[in-house]
């Protein structure tokens, strides 16, 4: 955050408090920023720009570490790499991040082109990384790193659900890389994703924007959906939907007139909601038998108006 006070939007909104300052990128020695960047913040080289924004991250021991989605193409819009970032001063002074390596690409990637969007899970000193691909044309696939490898990425290991075994990247060819199949969801209709993990209880909770196509390419189903998991390797719930765009209720309630007063929050005859991600302040209860009900806080997108909203849901776990 940045010392203004009052904040420099304050003029717009009173109610904010502090402005942050954009993330500032330093490529790793040897490598130029824009093999990292390709749409910067206006003239800021090393400022990620549009699209170009982070997709999960961590702290572990006083770092923070970041993944980021970069490359963006605009025909068609897409990040095409997704990299690693650190920044070892976390809340002291303006954020300024060290490319740590790309992790995926599109285009002969490391681990097959399927980790261009990520999000990170960690536990017992194993990083899960659940990824997509190419935006909104991917299923979500299951790669895992030893936290203290993340820097190298060296023994990162891939899950193939069809062998339903883990297959160290690195020892397979480019084709197999990329014949590796998701972990749930087809090859169609997710770009970002949310993945967190509960202690109790000891569930992961995957949710995200999907958004399936017909053969040319037009929106035949748009929803926001959540999956539950007792390990990265699944099985997976079948998708519970939280947000149907098509539902009239949905609608009456979200849709905006000509302007959006309220709880009308987008226009939604030509935009919907997308990069929705849990937060991390979930309220769990516990019901007899086992049962525990979960309230589920989550950030949407909206295009039109462009801004971000709250939402909360509620959900039930039955006791396996």
């Amino acid at each position: 955050m940045t010392d203004d006070v009052p904040s420099v939007a304050a003029g717009v909104e009173p109610s904010i408090q502090r402005d942050f300052a954009g993330a500032w990128m330093n490529p790793p020695v040897g490598h130029d920023i824009g093999e990292f960047i390709a749409q910067p913040a206006g003239p800021f080289a090393n400022m990620p720009g549009t699209f170009e924004v982070p997709t999960g991250g961590f702290a572990d021991g006083g770092v923070a570490f970041l993944f980021y989605a970069g490359q963006v193409e605009l025909a068609p819009t897409r990040a095409t790499i997704g990299y690693l970032a650190r920044w070892d001063t976390p809340g002291v002074g303006a954020p300024t991040y060290e490319v740590v390596r790309e992790i995926d690409a599109l285009q002969g990637g490391a681990l097959g082109g399927h980790f261009v969007q990520i999000a990170p899970v960690v536990r017992d000193g194993v990083v899960a990384l659940f990824g997509t691909g190419d935006y909104r044309r991917s299923g979500v696939h299951l790669a895992r790193v030893d936290l203290d490898a993340l820097a190298t990425g060296d023994g990162t290991e891939l899950w193939d659900p069809v062998a339903s075994q883990w297959r160290v990247a690195a020892d397979l060819a480019q084709p197999e890389r990329e014949a590796v199949q998701p972990v749930f969801e087809g090859h169609d209709g997710v770009g970002e994703l949310s993945v967190m993990r509960l202690e109790d209880p000891d569930v992961l909770l995957a949710m995200y924007q999907r958004e399936l196509h017909d053969a040319g390419g037009a929106i035949v189903d748009n929803r926001v959906v959540l999956r539950v998991a007792t390990a990265p390797e699944g099985p997976w719930s079948d998708a519970l939907t939280i947000v149907d765009m098509a539902d009239p209720a949905f609608q009456a309630t979200h849709c905006c007139g000509v302007t959006c007063p309220g709880e009308q929050v987008l226009h939604c005859e030509s935009a919907g909601l997308y990069g929705v991600y849990l937060v991390p302040a979930v309220s769990v209860g516990a019901e007899p038998g086992g049962a525990r009900v979960l309230e589920l806080p989550f950030l949407a997108s909206t295009w039109d108006p462009y801004n971000v909203v709250l939402f909360t849901t509620t959900v039930r776990l039955e006791p396996a």
